[in-house]
C-alpha cells in the first residue's frame, strides 16, 4: 500500500478507472477484490436515466471480511449533468443498484461535450449504504432511506482526508462492512475542523486582546475583538468557497481558470507573492476585501503583488463592507498565524491558511442522507454557533440536520395541505419594472384569495411523497400550478435564527420541490428569465434567488449570527451560478434585533401600529410605511453607493417612527378623561395620574430621534417587527398580517433580559400572558411571540424546545393556549430518560419536544404525539389525543401524558369512568405519568 502523500498523489488526478482499481481498491482490498474487464454495462436504462446518465458500468465486486458483498460501478454523466441539480433523479436510479446487496460503490463522472471523460473537473467515490451504519460504529439492519456518502476527488481537490482514511482502512486487520463505513464517516471531519478553527479563532484574539490594537482599534473592547475576529476569519473562509468555483484570480472574465494558474489556490500564493510577512492583511486582504470584492471595478482588475494583472469580480451583499475598526488605520499580525513555515502540516502548529489548505471545500449543503467529507457552509454555521458569545449558558443549541430536515419538511408539508383545503392563489404581483415576479397581486407578501372552498380530505400522503421524495406523482401533475403559486407566495421567518439552519432547510426543500414543478408548469421559466443580464445557464441560482427574495425572514440579537446565516444564504447562490453576478443584499431580510421586546438603544419602546382615527395623521404613517417597504424591497439588488439607500432607508424608518410615536401620543391624550379629577372613577383617575408621565416619556422618545434624524452617521439602533418586515407584518400595508411558516430553536435559558426593566415590560405585554407561570423561560416567550407572528388565518408553526412544554406546571397557561386557540397536528418528544432514548442535543442533558400545527381555533379531531427512540428515527409510540381527552383526564393543568396508547385508554377508563383526578395516584413531569 502507498503511502499517504502517494496515495493523496493518485487521488488528485483526473479519473483512470484502472490506476483507481489497481493503485487504490487492489491494494486495501488485497485478495477481497474481484476486477472485470471489460466491465458489464448496464443497457437497460429508462429514457429519462438516459437523460442523465451516459453510461453505467459494473467493474468489480468486493467481499469483506463479515461477508457483505459491496458491487462497484463507474456512472459517467451526461454533458452538463451536475449531481447538485439533478439529485433526485440519480438517487432513484442509485436506489436500484442496492436491491441485490448491501451498499454500492460508485464513481460518479463528469463528461465533455463530446461525451468523453473531462480532465479538468473533479470525480466523485460514493459510498451508498442501506442503513445509517454510522451509530456508535455499529452496523444496523433497519429500513431507511439509502445513505450516501461521498468524497471529492481528483484536479483541484484537497485530498488528504480521502488519503488518511483509506490508508488507515488499509492497516485494519478486519476489513468489514463497518470498517469501510467509517472510512468516510463525515462526523470526525467535523469536529476535527471545529477543533483546531477554534484553536486559530483564538490565536487571533488572544494576539489582539494583548497589542496596542486593543485600545487604538478596538477601545479595549474584548467583546469588539471578537466580533471582529470571527468576521475576519469568515470573510477568509467565504473566500476558500468562492475560489472553488475558480472566480478569483481568473485570467478574464469568463472566470473559467482561477483553479489552474496557482500553485496551491489564489489566497496562498497572495500570501506568498506579498512578501509572507505582517503587512499581509493591510496590503492585501483589506484592500482585496473593501476595494475589490465589495467595489465593481472595470474588467474586474485586480493587480497581484508581483505586478500581475488577474480577475477578481465584485461579490456585493454586504459581507465585504468595512467595519468601524479598518476605519481605525492598518492592523498587522504576525506571519505564523497565516501561515507557519517550519511545520505547516501540524495541526496544533500550523497557520490559518495552512489549516484551510488542508481541507476540502464544497458550497453544496448536505441532506441527512447524503454526506459529502468536505466542509460545507452547514459545516460553518456550526462552527459560528458554537462561537457565539455564552450560547450554552443562553440555552442556544446547534440543531442537528436530521431534526432541520424533519421540521422543514413537515411545516411545508402542512403548509401546502392546509392551504390546498382551503384556499387557491392568484398570480400576478408586478414587480417595480411591470414584471411579473410570481407574488400574489393583492398585496406584497399576502396571498390573494379568489375562491373560498373545502376541497376535503386533500391526498396527505401525496404531498408528504413530493415534498419528502420529491417525486411528482398524479395528485401533484393535477395541482402542480396551484402548489407552484403556493411555493412561489409562502412567507417564512426564525425569529432565533441562529446561523439559519431552519430557514436554509427550506430554501433547499422549496427549491428541491420547485425543479420537481418546473416541467409541469408554464410559466414559471418565463418569470425566471425576464432580466436581461441573466444568463439561462444559471436557472438553478435564480429559483433559489427568487425563494430568498420573496420567502426567507429572520432575526437574531447576535450580529455574529447574522453574519453567518447571511453567508451561508449567499454561499447557496454561488453553487448554482457559472459566473459571478453580485449577490443580494440581505440587510432587511436577516436582522440584527431583540426579537421579544423592541428597544431603542438601552430604551424599551413598543408601539400601538394599530389605526385608531386620526385621518390626516394616519394617512402619513401608510405612505411612509408602504415607501419604507418599497426601499427595502429595490436594496435587495441595489450595488454601488448602497450607503446612500441605507441612509434613505435609516431616515425613512425615523420618520415614520416619528409619526407613528405622535400618533400613540394623541391616542394618549384621547383616551384622558376630561372630567375633574375627583368626578372620576377610580380606574379612570389613574389615567389622568398616568397620562403625563406616559406623555413626558413620548416626548423624550421623539427627541432622541429628532437628534437621530440631525445626524446621518449614527445607525438606528431599534428592531420592531412591524417597521422591520413591513411588507409581511403592518397592518397599513397587508390586511392579515403574518408569516405562513414561524419555524426554528429558540433558546431554552431562564430569560433575564438585559435589564430589570426589559422584564417588567414584558411581563406587562398582552403577547407573553401565555408564557407565565414560575420562571421566565426564553422558550415561552419565543414560542408566544411565534404564535402571534404567524398568519391568524392559519400560519404555521414548527418549533423545538424543552419537553417540561408538556406536563410541567409552569407551562400550563402556555399549553392550555395551544390546546384551545390552536390545532395541533402533531408533537414529537424525545424523553432522553434512558440509554435507548439518545440525545438530540449531545451538548446538554435535556429532554426536548417539536410542536407542529396552525394558528387556528382548536377543534376536537385527534393530534399524533410521537415518542422518539433517537433522533435518527422514529420507532417508539404513536398515540392519538385530543384538547377533549387531555383536558378530561387533567382540567388544571391539561398535562400531555407521553405514556402508550394501551394506557391511555386505561386511564381514559379509570378517570372518566369513576370521576378521579390523575392527580389523585400519579405525578406528572416533563410529559412522563410516574405512578
Amino acid at each position: 500500500m502507498p503511502g499517504k502523500l502517494q496515495l493523496q498523489q493518485t487521488l488528485s488526478q483526473p479519473y483512470d478507472r484502472a490506476r483507481f482499481v489497481g493503485q487504490v481498491l487492489g491494494d486495501i482490498f488485497d485478495g477481497r477484490l474481484t476486477a472485470y474487464s471489460p466491465a458489464v454495462s448496464q443497457a437497460n436504462l429508462t429514457d429519462t436515466e438516459r437523460r442523465l446518465l451516459l453510461s453505467v458500468d459494473h467493474y468489480a465486486d468486493l467481499t469483506l471480511d463479515d461477508g457483505t458483498d459491496l458491487r462497484c460501478f463507474e456512472i459517467r454523466l451526461q454533458p452538463q449533468v451536475r449531481i447538485e441539480q439533478s439529485r433526485v433523479g440519480i438517487q432513484q436510479y442509485v436506489r436500484k443498484l442496492l436491491t441485490a446487496g448491501q451498499a454500492v460503490l460508485v464513481n460518479f463522472i463528469s463528461t465533455n461535450a463530446a461525451g468523453k471523460l473531462d480532465p479538468n473537473q473533479p470525480w466523485r467515490m460514493t459510498l451508498v449504504a442501506k442503513d445509517t451504519a454510522l451509530v456508535n460504529g455499529e452496523i444496523k439492519d433497519r429500513p431507511t432511506h439509502a445513505k450516501r456518502y461521498t468524497y471529492l476527488l481528483g484536479p483541484g481537490q484537497a485530498c488528504r482526508t480521502p488519503a488518511e482514511r483509506l490508508v488507515k482502512l488499509f492497516e485494519q486487520t478486519t476489513l468489514d462492512f463497518a470498517a469501510l463505513v467509517q472510512a468516510f464517516e463525515v462526523e470526525t471531519l467535523s469536529k476535527a475542523f471545529f477543533k483546531e478553527y477554534k484553536r486559530h479563532y483564538e490565536a487571533f484574539t488572544v494576539y489582539l486582546v494583548s497589542s496596542n490594537f486593543s485600545k487604538s482599534v478596538f477601545n479595549g473592547d474584548d467583546k469588539a475583538i471578537r466580533d471582529w475576529t470571527k468576521k475576519l476569519l469568515g470573510r477568509v473562509v467565504f473566500l476558500y468557497f468562492v475560489q472553488k468555483k475558480g472566480w478569483l484570480g481568473a485570467s478574464n472574465t469568463d472566470y473559467d481558470d482561477g483553479n489552474t494558474r496557482y500553485d496551491q489556490n489564489f489566497l496562498t500564493d497572495l500570501f506568498r507573492l506579498s512578501g509572507a510577512d505582517e503587512t499581509f492583511y493591510p496590503n492585501w486582504l483589506s484592500p482585496l476585501f473593501f476595494e475589490t470584492l465589495n467595489q465593481p471595478r472595470s474588467n474586474d482588475d485586480f493587480t497581484m503583488p508581483n505586478g500581475g494583472g488577474v480577475k477578481v469580480p465584485f461579490l456585493n451583499g454586504g459581507l465585504f463592507d468595512r467595519d468601524a475598526p479598518d476605519h481605525k488605520g492598518p492592523i498587522t499580525f504576525p506571519t505564523r498565524l497565516f501561515h507557519h513555515a517550519p511545520n505547516p502540516d501540524e495541526p496544533t502548529q500550523r497557520g490559518f491558511l495552512d489549516f484551510l489548505n488542508a481541507y476540502n471545500f464544497t458550497v453544496h449543503e448536505d441532506s441527512p442522507d447524503d454526506h459529502i467529507v468536505a466542509v460545507d457552509p452547514e459545516m460553518l454555521g456550526n462552527i459560528f454557533e458554537n462561537l457565539l458569545e455564552d450560547n450554552k449558558d443562553k440555552g442556544a443549541f446547534y440543531t442537528p440536520k436530521v431534526i432541520v430536515h424533519y421540521m422543514c419538511r413537515e411545516s411545508l408539508i402542512e403548509y401546502l395541505d392546509t392551504a390546498l383545503n382551503v384556499f387557491e392563489v392568484d398570480l400576478g404581483l408586478e414587480d417595480e419594472r411591470g414584471l411579473n415576479v410570481s407574488q400574489p397581486k393583492a398585496k406584497p407578501g399576502q396571498l390573494a384569495i379568489t375562491t373560498t372552498q373545502n376541497r376535503g380530505n386533500v391526498q396527505r400522503d401525496e404531498l408528504t411523497d413530493f415534498v419528502v421524495n420529491k417525486n411528482a406523482n398524479p395528485f401533484i401533475h393535477q395541482h402542480a400550478q396551484e402548489i407552484d403559486r403556493l411555493l412561489d407566495a409562502v412567507k417564512i421567518c426564525d425569529p432565533a435564527i441562529g446561523s439559519g439552519a431552519f430557514p436554509m432547510g427550506l430554501l433547499h426543500e422549496i427549491y428541491g420541490c420547485k425543479l420537481v414543478l418546473k416541467d409541469l408548469t408554464e410559466t414559471q421559466k418565463a418569470q425566471l428569465f425576464h432580466e436581461r443580464d441573466y444568463n439561462p445557464a444559471d436557472y438553478h441560482a435564480q429559483i433559489k434567488l427568487n425563494i430568498i427574495q420573496n420567502s426567507i425572514y429572520g432575526v437574531d440579537i447576535e450580529r455574529g449570527a447574522v453574519d453567518i446565516a447571511r453567508l451561508r444564504f449567499w454561499l447557496s447562490l454561488v453553487v448554482d451560478e457559472t459566473r459571478p453576478r453580485p449577490l443580494p443584499n440581505l440587510d432587511y431580510k436577516i436582522v440584527v434585533g431583540n426579537s421579544l421586546v423592541s428597544k431603542l438603544g438601552d430604551d424599551i419602546l413598543t408601539l400601538d401600529w394599530t389605526l385608531r382615527g386620526f385621518a390626516d395623521a394616519e394617512k402619513e404613517v401608510v405612505r411612509l410605511t408602504k415607501t419604507l417597504g418599497q426601499k427595502q424591497r429595490s436594496f435587495f439588488t441595489a450595488s454601488g453607493n448602497k450607503a446612500a439607500l441605507q441612509r434613505e432607508i435609516r431616515d425613512l424608518k425615523i420618520d415614520l417612527l416619528l409619526a407613528q410615536i405622535d400618533l400613540d401620543r394623541k391616542k394618549v391624550l384621547a383616551a384622558m378623561p376630561s372630567a375633574g379629577l375627583f368626578q372620576l372613577s377610580a380606574k379612570d383617575q389613574k389615567k389622568v395620574i398616568a397620562g403625563p408621565e406616559t406623555v413626558r416619556g413620548i416626548d423624550g422618545t421623539l427627541g432622541q430621534l429628532h437628534a437621530l434624524r440631525q445626524n446621518p452617521d449614527k445607525p438606528l439602533p431599534y428592531f420592531d417587527w412591524r417597521l422591520d418586515f413591513p411588507d409581511v407584518l403592518n397592518p397599513h400595508v397587508t390586511d392579515k398580517p403574518g408569516f405562513d411558516i414561524v419555524i426554528g430553536n429558540p433558546p431554552y435559558d431562564v430569560y433575564e433580559g438585559d435589564k430589570r426593566g426589559e422584564i417588567e415590560v414584558i411581563n406587562s405585554m398582552p403577547i407573553y400572558e401565555i408564557a407565565k407561570g414560575g420562571k421566565l423561560n426564553a422558550y415561552k416567550l419565543f414560542l408566544a411571540l411565534s404564535n402571534t407572528l404567524a398568519n391568524p388565518e392559519n400560519g404555521i408553526l414548527c418549533e423545538i424546545f424543552q419537553n417540561s412544554f408538556l406536563a410541567d406546571s409552569s407551562a400550563k397557561m402556555l399549553r392550555k393556549h395551544f390546546l384551545t386557540e390552536f390545532q395541533i397536528s402533531k408533537i414529537d418528544s424525545f424523553p432522553e430518560r434512558d440509554d435507548i432514548h439518545k440525545r438530540v442535543f449531545e451538548s446538554v442533558k435535556m429532554s426536548v419536544c417539536i410542536l407542529l400545527g396552525k394558528r387556528s381555533k382548536s377543534q376536537e379531531t385527534n393530534f399524533t404525539l410521537n415518542i422518539w427512540r433517537d433522533r435518527n428515527r422514529l420507532n417508539g409510540e404513536q398515540i392519538q389525543l385530543s384538547p377533549n381527552i387531555i383536558f378530561s383526564i387533567d382540567p388544571e393543568t391539561a398535562s400531555i401524558p407521553s405514556i402508550s396508547q394501551t394506557e391511555l385508554q386505561l386511564f381514559k377508563k379509570m378517570v372518566l369512568g369513576n370521576r378521579v383526578r390523575l392527580s389523585s395516584f400519579a405525578n406528572c413531569f416533563q410529559g412522563e405519568i410516574n405512578l
